[in-house]
C-alpha cells in the first residue's frame, strides 16, 4: 500500500508553552482547520507580513510614474537644445566667409 501524501512531507515537532496547544485547538476549530492548517495558515500569513510583496506597490507605481514624467521632460529640453544647437550651426555657416 502506498504512502499517503501527508506521509510524505516535512514533520516537525516543538515544544509549545502551556496553554498555547488549546488556544491553537480553540482557532482551529473556529477557522474549521485542522490544528496543523492552523499553525501553517498562520506561519505563512507570518511570513507574508515579512516578506516584499511581489508586484509594485502603489507608493512605488507613483514614484515610477513621476519618473517617467522627469524623463519626458528632460528628453523634450533635450530635443530643444538639439534644434537650438542645429540652427546656431546653420546660422554660423550662412555667416562664414566663402573660400
Amino acid at each position: 500500500m502506498g504512502r499517503r501524501p501527508s506521509e510524505a512531507q516535512d514533520k516537525f515537532i516543538i515544544r509549545l508553552p502551556d496553554g498555547m496547544r488549546e488556544q491553537l485547538k480553540a482557532a482551529a476549530e473556529a477557522n474549521d482547520r485542522t490544528m496543523t492548517s492552523e499553525v501553517v495558515a498562520r506561519l505563512r500569513a507570518s511570513f507574508e507580513k515579512e516578506a516584499p510583496t511581489l508586484g509594485p506597490s502603489p507608493a512605488s507605481n507613483l514614484f515610477v510614474d513621476r519618473l517617467e514624467q522627469e524623463f519626458e521632460t528632460l528628453r523634450a529640453q533635450v530635443r530643444a537644445l538639439v534644434d537650438v544647437q542645429y540652427h546656431l550651426v546653420e546660422e554660423m555657416r550662412k555667416r562664414e566667409p566663402k573660400a
